[in-house]
């Protein structure tokens, strides 16, 4: 049983997985004509309680959670820790364009499709074509719909690379001091232009009219802009209220 994913149970519908644990052992059913299925026992309540602890998580899915919760302060803290992680530099040369990030965002996202969601990505809607949007089955647990946009911030000289090693001692200290100065000036500019990249993809989304065929009360909408293994999350989350969408402060 080591190969299951366990946080399928929580899935309504798998009648599948219900039954291959109930011809397992693994469940046992109740009072005739009730169908109610319980653990048979002690030893292997025992084991159940060791699947669900099990420490062993997907990083990938917790951001998954965050984002369809609409807890959009930790996800937009923890995606771009994420892929800083995640990412090597030999991962994201200076000539990668947009379709590469949104190949990544796909195969991050993906395990959406086992939780209950449709994940679409370049379709036609309104005046444009979307990123991504993941919209609710009847089987999901939260009914929101998400609209993501990406863009990429290039770099100002492609022939510098950003994630040369520098070597930080020197018998000048003056020349060290303005050598961190302009490093941190360098990542304050780039954080600007991520953001400013965020926020025009956020603008993007109502331009295009993307939220045209959101079938849910909730939606979340996020701009997603990288730069290297350096990305940058602006979101909201907006309900419907008499055919208009309105942001939650």
């Amino acid at each position: 049983m080591e190969d299951l994913d366990y946080s399928l149970l929580s899935q309504h519908g798998d009648n599948a997985l219900w039954t291959l644990l109930y011809y397992a052992g693994y469940l046992t059913m109740g009072k005739p004509l009730t169908f109610a299925l319980s653990i048979p026992n002690n030893e292997v309540f025992t084991e159940w309680q060791g699947w669900l602890q099990y420490s062993k998580t997907y990083e990938s899915d917790s951001i998954l959670e965050m984002l369809l919760q609409g807890n959009l302060i930790e996800f937009e803290k923890e995606l771009p820790n994420m892929i800083l992680d995640i990412l090597s530099y030999h991962d994201v040369p200076d000539n990668l364009v947009e379709s590469n990030y949104h190949l990544f965002m796909i195969g991050l996202f993906s395990q959406a499709q086992f939780r209950g969601y449709k994940l679409k990505s370049n379709k036609e809607s309104g005046l444009g074509r979307f990123d991504l949007i993941i919209e609710p089955t009847d089987n999901a647990i939260y009914q929101i719909s998400v609209i993501m946009e990406i863009k990429i911030l290039k770099h100002k000289n492609n022939d510098e690379d950003e994630y040369d090693i520098i070597d930080d001692e020197t018998d000048d200290e003056e020349t060290g001091h303005e050598k961190i100065d302009n490093e941190k000036f360098i990542d304050d500019e780039t954080e600007r232009g991520l953001r400013n990249k965020c926020e025009e993809a956020l603008a993007q989304i109502i331009e295009k009219k993307y939220r045209t065929g959101i079938r849910t009360a909730k939606l979340v909408e996020c701009g997603i802009a990288f730069q290297g293994k350096r990305a940058y999350v602006l979101s909201r989350v907006l309900r419907k209220e008499r055919d208009q969408w309105v942001e939650d402060s």
